[in-house]
C-alpha cells in the first residue's frame, strides 16, 4: 500500500522506487528534491515507502488522513481548473487567502499540473512582502514551462516596483502593476496566468482591494484558500456580482504548516539579495532622473540663497522643480520648514531600494550605494546591465541583511 508523507526542512529527499508527488510534481526514481529550511510539504507516493531522506536534518513522518484529504482536494480543484484552461483560448486565476494560507504552494500546485497536461503558464506573483520569484518590494512573473518548486534566488522576467513591502497604503500601485504586467505578456501572445497576491485578506478593506482586482483582470477563475470558509463564501458572493462569469473555488488552507514567524520573514526577504551577484554602476542624475518618495533630475539644478545655506548647512545639490526648490545637505537633521523649500539629508539615500525602469518598461532591481551630488551621480548596485530610463524611488532600505521600511 503506497504512503504519504509530511516533510519539513531543512532536508535533502530521493525517490526511491516508483514515484512521489510534491505540489502537484512528478519526481521519478532517482531524483533528489531539497526542502528548504522554512518549508514544508506533503509528499504522495506511488509506491510503499517511494522515498528517503538523505540528510539527518528536518523532519518526516507519516502523513495523517487530514492532511492527505487536503492535498487530494488541491490536486482535484488543480486538475478542474486546467480541464477549464485547456479548452480555451484564455486563462487566469486569481489566488487568495490569508498570510500562510497556502497560497504560493497552492499556485505552484496549479502550475505543475498544467505544464504536466501541456499547457504554460505565466505565474505572477504580487505578494510585495514575501516575493517567491522576484525581490521584495516588486511585483514578479515568469513563464512556467518545467516542473516548479520553491527557490530562494529571484528569478522574474517582468516586474514593477511597489516601492513597499506591504500593500496597505499602496493597493492601487499593486493593482496597476499586476494589470501592466498582465497586459505585457497579454501583448506577447501569452493566454494562461497564474496570479499568486499578498496575504492581506479577510477584512473589509483588504476585500475591497481584492475585489478592484476582480473588477479589472475578470479572472475565468478565483480560487480562496482559508480554514474559515465563511469569509471566502462572503467574497465569493461579492466578486460574482462584479465578475458574473468567474468561477470561484473555495479550497481548504493545510491543517499543518510551517509557520514563520516576522523575525523569519525579515530574514527570506533578506535571502534574495545576493550582493555578490550585484554590480555597481554609476549614473547621471541629469541623464537618469529619479522619481518616487525622491525626485530628481525633473527640474534644473540651481543656487539657493546666502541665508538659506545657515540654515542648510553643507548643501550638496539644489534643483528647481515646478514651484519648489529641492535641497539635498550634508550633517545634521534640519526641523526647519520653509515655503518653497524642501530639505533632504543625503542619509535618505543611504541603502535605498530603488527601481530601475528600462526602455520597454521592466523594473529592474537597485541599491543605492551612495551619491555625489557634485556630479550630480548616484551609484547603484544591481544585477541589471541594460538601459535605465529613470529610477523610482521608495522608502525600503536595505539593512542589516534585509529589507526594512525607512524611518526617515
Amino acid at each position: 500500500m503506497a504512503k504519504n508523507f509530511f516533510v519539513e526542512g531543512p532536508c535533502m529527499l530521493e525517490v526511491t522506487r516508483g514515484t512521489a508527488t510534491i505540489n502537484g510534481g512528478l519526481y521519478r526514481e532517482g531524483e533528489k528534491i531539497i526542502v528548504h529550511a522554512d518549508r514544508s510539504y506533503l509528499i504522495m507516493c506511488s509506491d510503499d515507502d517511494c522515498i528517503r531522506p538523505l540528510s539527518a536534518h528536518g523532519k518526516m513522518r507519516e502523513a495523517n488522513e487530514v492532511e492527505v484529504k487536503v492535498s487530494e482536494e488541491w490536486i482535484t480543484t488543480a486538475e478542474n481548473i486546467t480541464s477549464d484552461c485547456a479548452s480555451t483560448d484564455k486563462c487566469t486565476v486569481l489566488v487568495l487567502g490569508r498570510t500562510e494560507s497556502g497560497k504560493t504552494t497552492f499556485s505552484e500546485t496549479l502550475a505543475n499540473r498544467m505544464i504536466y497536461n501541456k499547457i504554460t503558464p505565466c505565474l505572477i506573483d504580487g505578494d510585495v512582502g514575501q516575493s517567491t520569484i522576484g525581490y521584495p518590494g516588486f511585483i514578479s512573473s515568469k513563464i512556467i514551462n518545467k516542473r516548479v518548486l520553491w527557490e530562494r534566488k529571484p528569478q522574474s522576467e517582468y516586474s514593477y516596483f511597489v516601492g513597499d513591502i506591504t500593500p496597505v497604503g499602496h493597493e492601487y500601485r499593486v493593482v496597476i502593476g499586476l494589470t501592466k504586467v498582465l497586459n505585457h505578456y497579454l501583448t506577447n501572445n501569452i493566454r494562461y496566468f497564474i496570479i499568486d497576491t499578498d496575504g492581506w485578506f479577510g477584512d473589509r478593506s483588504s476585500s475591497l482591494y481584492k475585489l478592484l482586482l476582480v473588477q479589472l483582470i475578470k479572472p475565468t477563475h478565483v480560487v480562496c484558500l482559508a480554514n474559515n470558509r465563511e469569509e471566502c463564501i462572503d467574497f465569493k458572493n461579492a466578486a460574482k456580482k462584479l465578475s458574473p462569469d468567474s468561477k470561484v473555488h473555495i479550497v481548504s488552507s493545510p491543517p499543518v504548516k510551517k509557520e514563520r514567524d516576522r523575525t523569519t520573514r525579515r530574514i527570506l526577504r533578506g535571502e534574495k539579495i545576493l550582493l555578490s551577484e550585484l554590480n555597481k554602476r554609476n549614473l547621471n542624475i541629469s541623464e537618469t532622473p529619479m522619481i518616487g518618495e525622491i525626485s530628481l533630475g525633473i527640474g534644473t539644478p540651481t543656487q539657493i540663497p546666502q541665508e538659506l545655506k545657515q540654515v542648510a548647512g553643507d548643501v550638496l545639490y539644489a534643483e528647481k522643480q515646478f514651484d519648489i526648490v529641492i535641497v539635498v545637505y550634508k550633517g545634521r537633521e534640519i526641523k526647519t520648514q520653509l515655503r518653497s523649500y524642501v530639505f533632504i539629508n543625503e542619509k535618505r539615500f543611504e541603502n535605498m531600494i530603488v527601481g530601475l525602469v528600462d526602455p520597454t518598461g521592466n523594473h529592474h532591481f537597485g541599491i543605492i550605494q551612495g551619491v555625489s551630488l557634485q556630479s550630480p551621480s548616484i551609484y547603484i548596485l544591481t544585477p541589471y546591465q541594460g538601459k535605465i530610463d529613470y529610477i523610482l524611488t521608495s522608502r525600503i532600505k536595505y539593512h542589516e541583511g534585509t529589507i526594512v521600511k525607512s524611518v526617515d
